[in-house]
């Protein structure tokens, strides 16, 4: 499966929100599909680790999502981790990793 992610974070406040996903398998004969809409949740601790959780769905069925991750590199500009959304009847995991996109809005020295 291959697709992409997004996300709001607040270093300030810890929280990582509005995580969002979409992928979709390569296969034509059985193609597959997991997306996930504004999920969210906070930093572990005083960590670069967090962790999120939402609703999501699999192949069109509603189901259960979740995240973790770590923030990395200069600045903490780059985000990955895995992913798991699980139905009453099917499941699907996964990775995801990107950098940050757009502008700073606010950093503290």
């Amino acid at each position: 499966m291959t697709g992409g992610f997004d996300a709001k974070v607040n270093f300030m406040s810890h929280w990582v929100t509005e995580f969002n996903l979409d992928v979709v398998s390569g296969d034509i004969e059985q193609p597959h599909s997991a997306s996930i809409t504004g999920a969210f949740g906070s930093f572990e601790g005083g960590t670069s680790h967090f962790g999120v959780s939402g609703d999501g769905a699999l192949d069109g069925d509603d189901g259960a999502f979740n995240a973790s991750g770590s923030f990395y590199g200069p600045a903490a500009q780059s985000m990955g981790g895995i992913w798991r959304i699980e139905t009453e009847g099917s499941n699907a995991t996964g990775i995801f990793h990107g950098d940050k996109q757009g502008e700073i809005i606010q950093q503290v020295e």
